[in-house]
C-alpha cells in the first residue's frame, strides 16, 4: 500500500511544476507497472548514484540517513516513525536511538538558537545588547 508523500519545503517548487496523478509511479517498470526491487536497483538506483557521483549504497541506507538527519534536526521519534511508516515508535527507538543527541545537548541547542535569535532581533532594532559571560 503506497504511503502519502509529505514534501519538504525545499522540494515543493520542483515537485509542484508537474502535479502527478495519485497513481503515478516514481520508478515504474518499462510496462508502467510497479518495479521489482532488483530491477529498481539495476535500472534506476545504480544509474542515479553513478550520475550523482555517489558510491554505491543500498536504498535502505538512504532511509537510515533520512532518519538520522531528521533526528539531528530535532524531529521526534514519533515524527520519524510516522515518516517511515513504522507501526510503533519502539521500532524507531530500536534502530535510531543511538543517533539521537543526549537530552542536555538538545536543550542547549534550543537555548543557543533562542539566544542567537534574541541577539539578532536586538541588533536589527539597534538595541545595545551585552552578551553575558558564562563559565562552563
Amino acid at each position: 500500500m503506497p504511503s502519502t508523500l509529505n514534501k519538504p519545503l525545499v522540494a515543493v517548487d520542483e515537485l509542484d511544476e508537474k502535479t502527478p496523478a495519485p497513481s503515478d509511479l516514481v520508478f515504474p517498470s518499462p510496462r508502467g507497472e510497479v518495479i521489482s526491487p532488483t530491477n529498481f536497483i539495476r535500472r534506476a538506483w545504480r544509474p542515479a548514484l553513478e550520475a550523482a557521483g555517489v558510491d554505491y549504497r543500498s536504498p535502505v541506507h538512504m532511509r537510515h540517513s533520512y532518519a538520522s538527519l531528521a533526528l539531528d534536526a530535532g524531529a521526534t521519534m514519533e515524527e520519524i516513525a510516522s515518516q517511515l511508516s513504522q507501526t510503533s515508535t519502539q521500532i524507531t527507538y530500536k534502530h535510531y536511538a543511538q543517533f539521537r543527541k543526549p537530552a542536555h545537548d538538545r536543550l542547549l541547542d534550543k537555548l543557543d538558537a533562542l539566544a542567537m535569535k534574541s541577539l539578532a532581533e536586538a541588533d536589527e532594532k539597534g538595541t545595545e545588547t551585552k552578551k553575558a559571560d558564562v563559565a562552563l
